[in-house]
């Protein structure tokens, strides 16, 4: 806590993950929370609109393998994630300080 400030920061916790994900609830559903909202605007916006992304394409080998490439390429992005610096983290932020 800061000298003469109470606890008036912790208002802040509410906008951040937090170094820990300790916020990944609230997260994932404020994003679930908005996606849902997006598409019950595309769903409603012409509902006599047909669909453009059937149930034959999904299950096309072409579509599959598509899928298949998109779920690679977003493993190696999270992979490429993992060895980036932990700015998140306060222990590290601290140990760079004291190494200056």
């Amino acid at each position: 806590m800061w000298p003469g400030e109470g606890k008036s920061w912790e208002s802040l916790c509410a906008w951040f993950l937090g170094p820990r994900a300790e916020n990944r609830d609230l997260l994932e559903e404020l994003i679930k929370e908005a996606i849902d909202s997006h598409v019950n605007i595309r769903k409603s916006y012409d509902p006599q609109e047909t669909d453009y992304i059937t149930e034959d394409n999904k299950q096309s080998d072409k579509y599959k393998k598509e899928v298949e490439k998109i779920r690679r390429e977003l493993k190696k992005i999270l992979n490429e994630l993992e060895k980036s610096v932990p700015f998140y983290s306060t222990r590290y932020r601290v140990s760079r300080l004291v190494d200056q």
